[in-house]
């Protein structure tokens, strides 16, 4: 089983929550769209192409639009140039991710990517 790479704790004590999340990025997908979410992993397709930041780019908005969150408070932490990424998502709450996420996208168990 894979270990969540869900963090709660904020880099500053008085500052505001954080959360990482695993996400795995299939680039050059005809469309924007989530795939799954599965064993803490966000399994994403996005169009754009992994030239220049714009598949990152893309996967941040996503993101965001999905955790309904300001694209300003997601920063790819690790996995910049790789399909297997940790995002971290300021101003929300470990638990709150798990919940919007199986929410909008609900989990497939033993299908972590697609």
């Amino acid at each position: 089983m894979r270990r969540s790479c869900f963090s709660g704790r904020s880099a500053h004590p008085d500052g505001p929550p954080t959360a990482r999340l695993r996400v795995r990025v299939t680039p050059r997908a005809g469309a924007d769209r989530p795939v799954v979410w599965s064993d803490g992993v966000l399994a994403l397709r996005v169009a754009a192409s992994p030239v220049d930041g714009a598949a990152n780019r893309s996967v941040v908005r996503m993101v965001a639009g999905l955790l309904r969150v300001p694209p300003s408070g997601i920063a790819i932490v690790a996995g910049e140039r790789s399909r297997d990424k940790v995002l971290e998502i300021t101003g929300i709450e470990t638990a709150e991710v798990a919940t919007r996420l199986s929410t909008v996208l609900p989990p497939e168990p033993g299908r972590a990517y697609d």
